[in-house]
């Protein structure tokens, strides 16, 4: 079962300025660097995002 946490960062609680959503298995540490978590960052928040099933990955 995969789990992911969903981070946003500045703005509006409804409207963060960024989005992050990283798998609890890629934080390995109490913190992540912010250099870390892009690799996780929505880049387009006014699309949806899904997990896709056969690759266990959020798209």
């Amino acid at each position: 079962m995969s789990a992911w946490i969903a981070l946003g960062v500045g703005g509006q609680p409804d409207n963060p300025a960024e989005l992050y959503t990283i798998p609890l298995h890629a934080l390995k540490y109490r913190y992540a660097e912010q250099s870390y978590l892009q690799q996780f960052r929505h880049k387009d928040l006014s699309k949806n995002f899904y997990l896709d099933m056969r690759y266990y990955t959020l798209r």
